[in-house]
């Protein structure tokens, strides 16, 4: 009977294995997955195990590709190309992915591309450093601007209240001289020089002071001057570091162009982003193209320059416009204390070559040329009365002559 029965199961075994074997998909095993049942003495289609041992033989490939996946193909640019169709990744890993791959490939297309690509990746990066420089310093600067224009919005206050009482007194005086001149007193007029003396020293000390902060802020501007020519070089690079990139990960033309068009269209909002939608991804690509990864490497430094020269140079126009309400600050300053005093402020014109780091110092109050070039010119308006200027009593005749026999200074003629 036991016999009978193993008689049976030898004759029903081989059928039970085919109808396995039938069941098993082979298409979607992997080669170490097919060598497995091959192993095992299963029955395996002839081309899937053919194909199961050229693949296990290739070097850097990965190992969980399946025989559908890879087309059937054994090659390393088969097997690149097909998976290629169908494993597509983000454009924030494809940016990743390109930079932490290494470059060691034997391939030998588009070299001199490749190479030039290499180049200008090197350039924007250069590019974008000088350029982000450029702008921090353009804000420090326009930093220290405000804070030289608060200090003489202080400075200005600081005259206010040394001159108030001063000028309170000094007012009603002349007041009392223009509307009853035959009142005036000696001792009014000597007083009168006395508060303007008072005055002039105040306001000529508070307006060298400005003076020099002026120029600080002209020397800003130099600086700024100097800047401008930096984010149009940014962007020319960057336009041709993405123009090479494009040409390295895509082939047809009409993609190449609308990877730079997308560029130069979303520069200021991620342009590296938006030109990678137009290209056809794979993980794959990394592992077997080196054009490819170049290529993004480009786009993406390309685009960081797009980026850079448009933020760079909203960076430098706000630091400028920063500037130049520092400036209006300070020449309001200047204002204050002239009308307080009666003590214009001194200008001190920049010369064309002096930058930042160069201190003009006036000396005086007559046109002269500082120490270091810059020209000062003191626009203080001097009237008889010490410098003073202020109502017709102090400018006529009779009274300065008055005046100065007073001081002993002359005496009246007959």
């Amino acid at each position: 009977m036991v016999d009978a029965v193993n008689a049976v199961n030898d004759a029903v075994r081989p059928i039970l294995n085919r109808q396995k074997d039938y069941a098993v998909d082979w298409r979607n095993l992997t080669a170490s997955e097919v060598l497995e049942h091959a192993g095992k003495g299963e029955d395996v289609p002839v081309e899937i195990l053919k194909w199961a041992k050229d693949y296990s033989k290739l070097g850097d490939v990965p190992d969980d590709v399946t025989y559908d996946a890879a087309g059937g193909l054994a090659s390393e640019d088969g097997v690149s190309k097909s998976l290629a169709e169908g494993s597509e990744i983000s454009e924030d890993e494809a940016i990743d992915n390109a930079e932490n791959t290494d470059d060691e490939n034997d391939g030998e297309n588009q070299v001199d591309l490749y190479e030039q690509g290499k180049q200008l990746f090197a350039q924007s990066n250069s590019d974008i450093s000088t350029a982000d420089d450029m702008a921090e310093s353009s804000e420090s600067h326009a930093t220290k601007g405000e804070e030289v224009a608060a200090e003489a919005v202080k400075k200005a206050d600081d005259v206010d209240n040394q001159t108030r009482q001063i000028r309170q007194e000094y007012d009603d005086l002349v007041k009392k001289v223009k509307s009853n001149p035959k009142e005036v007193e000696p001792a009014d007029l000597i007083r009168l020089g006395v508060l303007s003396d008072k005055l002039i020293s105040i306001g000529s000390a508070a307006q060298n002071v400005l003076a020099q902060m002026d120029l600080q802020l002209q020397q800003i501007d130099a600086v700024f001057s100097q800047y401008e020519p930096i984010p149009p070089v940014v962007n020319q690079t960057g336009t041709q570091t993405v123009d090479v990139g494009s040409r390295l990960v895509a082939d047809e033309p009409d993609n190449q162009q609308k990877i730079v068009t997308r560029a130069a269209e979303n520069a200021g909002s991620d342009a590296a982003k938006a030109a990678l939608q137009e290209v056809r991804m794979s993980g794959w690509r990394f592992i077997f193209d080196r054009n490819f990864r170049m290529g993004l490497q480009d786009i993406k430094a390309g685009g960081s320059a797009l980026d850079t020269s448009v933020s760079s140079q909203e960076r430098l126009d706000d630091s400028k416009s920063r500037n130049s309400v520092s400036k209006t600050d300070v020449a309001e300053s200047i204002g204050r204390v002239e009308e307080a005093t009666f003590v214009e402020g001194t200008n001190i014109e920049i010369n064309n070559d002096q930058t930042g780091d160069k201190q003009a110092r006036g000396e005086g109050n007559t046109d002269k040329k500082s120490q270091d070039g810059s020209q000062t010119k003191s626009t203080t308006n001097h009237t008889d009365l010490n410098g003073v200027k202020d109502s017709t009593i102090l400018t006529d005749a009779l009274e300065i002559q008055r005046r100065k026999e007073i001081r002993g200074e002359g005496k009246q003629t007959s």
